[in-house]
């Protein structure tokens, strides 16, 4: 018996002579990678605890092949397979004594298992679906606005200490201005080295020209310090689309160790802490599955607050000319009709958001490098110039009367903006007030016209508003009028007689005017 336990070691030594936690020493156990200890009276050497538990030695040197791999890159669900499943010993003083009843069992319980078994013992998979809200650790995914656009709870407590998800606005979600608050470097003693990296990885990646324009408002102080960073940012032409860096947290209190495992997609960039003490199973095996990930992703991005432009657009009496074709030429019309303006859409940055029926909805959001309102109105006008070759074409093809009308409604505002996750496809929204008046002011609109709110007007830079025509087309004895500059309520668009007229009364009290061209262009001829 005494030679079977010079051959083991208790669980205090494994700590001190390896250097982990307790708490990685008993995940360890849990996964099979350690057997379960013999729990019994310590030797008399071992003082300050009545029962302790003993390993085998051949303990030691599975950790440090755990060690090693892991420095490798191996994943722990990897690290399990390629060791295998070590055989468990009895964890109660009733194996203990079943083994001193039966030494040769004991014997057998010490020897270490093979690093590699056969087929037949190999250990089973681990094949629990691995998704984002099972990943515990710190993580966090930014767009290349360098905005956090998704944060899990682990995060906020674990590296900001904060309530990132309570932040409302994109821009105050920028991962270097909340690096260098104030807040954040007083519970970070090593926050410099956190910016280093974040800044290296963006500047490999070619995801960064310079730190001047990283966000606005930024402090003198918060400008040199980002330009340091940058300067000391190498750049080594890295082309993977997974890195693996380790990085330490000196917080006030406590100094933690992690695995930064770093996935860049078309998307973004998502940052996920592996803690050296709570490893991750399979981690590398789900980031590799990288269109899955990227629409959870998709779908659990934060609502944002932003200011933005939409655009509603709604054929004129859709209803009449499905009636009066035949079904699927009907399909082809509205096809063709989409396809030949999204070109229009794609070059004014607009986005495309949900819209039931046969009308399209786009977004335009505010951002550093383009003007968000002006965009929204030079595709109105471009879209309703392709509207009328379209409707020539369509005239020459069914040699009918009818002319196809898109009637445009734009409004702006700053509201909640995000994404609805559909069974097969993700599909963004804004919620508010904000689209819906843009979608009642294109029912009112009539003949392509594009009718745009008094409240976008007032948004506009003088010199953006000087580069179009707007105002209204006014009734006159000697014929219609338009009138520059003036704005009218919905409910007098309407007029006394309209039988409509009920359904505007929500927006009743809403003014409004219509874009009729652009200042290069002149006054367009009244129809």
């Amino acid at each position: 018996m005494n030679n079977e336990r010079d051959r083991e070691i208790s669980s205090k030594e494994v700590l001190e002579r390896t250097g982990i936690s307790r708490a990685t020493l008993n995940n360890y156990i849990k996964m099979g990678i350690l057997p379960r200890p013999s729990v019994r009276i310590p030797e008399a050497s071992v003082t300050g605890t009545r029962r302790i538990g003993y390993f085998p030695r051949w303990a030691l040197d599975r950790i440090d092949e755990v060690r090693r791999l892991k420095n490798d890159g191996f994943s722990i669900e990897s690290i399990v397979d390629i060791l295998g499943t070590a055989e468990t010993n009895g964890g109660d003083q009733h194996a203990e004594e079943e083994r001193q009843s039966d030494p040769s069992r004991s014997e057998s319980k010490t020897e270490p298992p093979n690093v590699r078994q056969s087929e037949g013992e190999t250990h089973r998979k681990n094949t629990a679906r691995i998704d984002l809200d099972s990943i515990g650790a710190p993580a966090y995914f930014i767009n290349y606005k360098y905005e956090i656009e998704w944060i899990n709870e682990a995060a906020e407590r674990g590296i900001f200490s904060r309530r990132i998800s309570s932040i409302r606005n994109g821009e105050g979600r920028n991962i270097f201005r909340l690096i260098l608050d104030w807040e954040f470097r007083s519970n970070l003693a090593n926050w410099d080295e956190l910016l280093d990296v974040h800044m290296a990885l963006l500047k490999e990646q070619r995801l960064i020209d310079d730190a001047a324009g990283l966000y606005e408002g930024m402090s003198r102080e918060e400008l040199e310090l980002l330009e340091m960073s940058y300067r000391k940012a190498g750049y080594s032409g890295g082309e993977s689309t997974i890195r693996r860096v380790p990085i330490r947290l000196d917080g006030r209190t406590v100094t933690d160790n992690y695995s930064l495992y770093v996935s860049f997609f078309r998307e973004g960039i998502l940052f996920v802490y592996e803690h050296s003490e709570e490893l991750l199973e399979g981690i590398v095996e789900y980031l590799h599955n990288r269109g899955a990930v990227i629409q959870e992703l998709l779908s659990k991005k934060m609502p944002t607050l932003i200011p933005f432009a939409v655009l509603v657009a709604d054929l004129q009496e859709s209803c009449r000319i499905c009636a009066e074709l035949p079904p699927e030429e009907y399909f082809e019309m509205i096809h063709e009709m989409r396809e030949n303006l999204e070109e229009s859409f794609r070059k004014y940055y607009g986005i495309h958001g949900k819209h039931a029926g046969d009308g399209m909805v786009y977004y335009f959001l505010k951002q550093r490098d383009s003007n968000y309102i002006v965009n929204a109105l030079s595709c109105a006008l471009e879209i309703k110039e392709r509207m009328r070759e379209f409707s020539r074409r369509w005239k020459a093809r069914k040699r009918w009367l009818n002319e196809l009308y898109l009637n445009v409604g734009i409004n702006e505002g700053e509201e909640y903006f995000g994404v609805l996750r559909a069974s097969s496809s993700i599909e963004f929204a804004a919620l508010g007030e904000t689209i819906n008046y843009a979608a009642r002011i294109s029912d009112l609109a009539r003949f392509g016209t594009i009718l745009v709110t008094k409240n976008l007007v007032n948004k506009l830079k003088n010199e953006d508003r000087s580069m179009f025509v707007m105002g209204l087309r006014k009734r006159h004895p000697e014929g219609e009028v338009f009138v520059e500059n003036i704005f009218s309520r919905v409910i007098d668009l309407a007029g006394p007689d309209d039988p409509l007229k009920a359904k505007f009364m929500d927006v009743a009290a809403l003014p409004v005017t219509e874009l009729a061209g652009r200042l290069a262009e002149g006054t367009p001829a009244l129809r």
